[in-house]
C-alpha cells in the first residue's frame, strides 16, 4: 500500500541535505501569509545554543555580540528570550510571536527562527535532523518500528525494497519529531495554566500522510483529543532527504491566532 501523491524516493542522495534545498522547503512551509521572515542556520561542530543565537541575530539583524537569546522551558523546549530594549527596536506592529526550534545530530547543529505575522494562526515550528544509520536493520528493528509507527506507516515502509526501509523510516520518524516540537508553545501555554498537568504524545499515535513535499501529520483518537484540547488546528511538515541524514521541518497552526 502506498499513500496517494507520494513523493519519489531518489536513488541519488547526498550525505546531508543541502542548505539551499532546506531553505526552499522552509520557504514553502512558511509562506509570507504566515511569516514575515525566517532565518535558518546549519553548522558543523557547533552547539544548538550557538546556532540558535546566530539564527535570531540574523533574523532581527542584531550584532553578533548579542547572545543568550534562547532559553528553555521545563520540558527543555526552546523559546526566544529578547531583552526589552532589543524587542522594542527589532519588532513592530506587524510582528507576532518569535518562534525558534533547534536540532542536532552527530557533529551537526541547526536552528530555525521565525518572525510570525501579527494575527495569523501560526503558533509553533519544529525542525529535526535524523541519522539514517539509527534505523539500520537489526534483530530489534521490527519491535522498534512497531513502537514508532502506525500500521499504515509500516505498510508504507515495507512496500518499498528493503534497502530503502531505513531512509523512509528515518523520514517518517523525523517528521513526527518536528511535529511534536512545533506543538511546544501550545503545550507550554496549556500546562502553565494547570500546575501539575503533563501532556504526552506517543510516536505511534501520530501518522504522517505524504502529499508531495508538504505532508500532514495526523493523530489517533487519544492524541487527537489532546491536540484539540490545547488548540491545535493543523500540523504540516516538509521532508528533505539526504543519503545519511534526513531533515524535516513542521509548522503548527492554532484554532485561534496568538497575537
Amino acid at each position: 500500500m502506498r499513500y496517494p501523491n507520494e513523493p519519489p524516493i531518489s536513488d541519488v542522495l547526498i550525505s546531508i541535505p543541502s542548505y539551499s534545498d532546506i531553505w526552499q522547503q522552509c520557504s514553502m512551509l512558511l509562506p509570507l501569509t504566515l511569516a514575515n521572515e525566517f532565518s535558518f542556520m546549519l553548522k558543523g561542530h557547533a552547539t544548538t545554543s550557538e546556532v540558535g543565537d546566530e539564527a535570531i541575530q540574523r533574523l532581527l539583524r542584531l550584532g553578533s555580540n548579542v547572545n543568550g537569546l534562547v532559553v528553555h522551558d521545563n520540558r527543555h523546549a526552546p523559546e526566544v528570550n529578547l531583552p526589552p530594549e532589543i524587542r522594542n527596536v527589532a519588532l513592530n506592529a506587524a510582528s507576532g510571536p518569535l518562534l525558534i526550534s533547534l536540532t542536532d545530530e552527530d557533529v551537526h547543529a541547526a536552528a530555525l527562527a521565525v518572525s510570525v505575522k501579527a494575527g495569523v494562526p501560526l503558533c509553533g515550528v519544529g525542525i529535526d535532523l535524523a541519522s539514517v544509520a539509527d534505523f539500520a536493520n537489526s534483530p530489534h528493528s521490527e519491535r522498534f518500528f512497531t513502537f514508532l509507527f502506525t500500521s499504515r506507516e509500516l505498510s508504507f515502509i515495507y512496500s518499498y525494497p528493503k534497502e530503502k526501509w531505513e531512509i523512509i523510516a528515518c523520514a517518517l520518524f523525523s517528521a513526527k519529531e518536528s511535529a511534536i516540537k512545533s506543538v511546544a508553545p501550545l503545550v507550554r501555554e496549556y500546562e502553565s495554566s494547570r500546575p501539575g498537568c503533563r501532556l504526552k504524545a506517543r510516536f505511534s499515535e501520530l501518522e504522517v500522510h505524504l502529499h508531495g513535499n508538504q505532508s500532514l501529520v495526523l493523530s489517533t483518537r487519544s492524541t487527537a483529543e489532546h491536540m484539540k484540547l490545547i488548540g491545535v488546528s493543523e500540523l504540516r511538515c516538509t521532508i528533505v532527504p539526504g543519503k545519511d541524514y534526513v531533515f524535516t521541518a513542521a509548522r503548527c497552526t492554532a484554532t485561534n491566532p496568538r497575537g
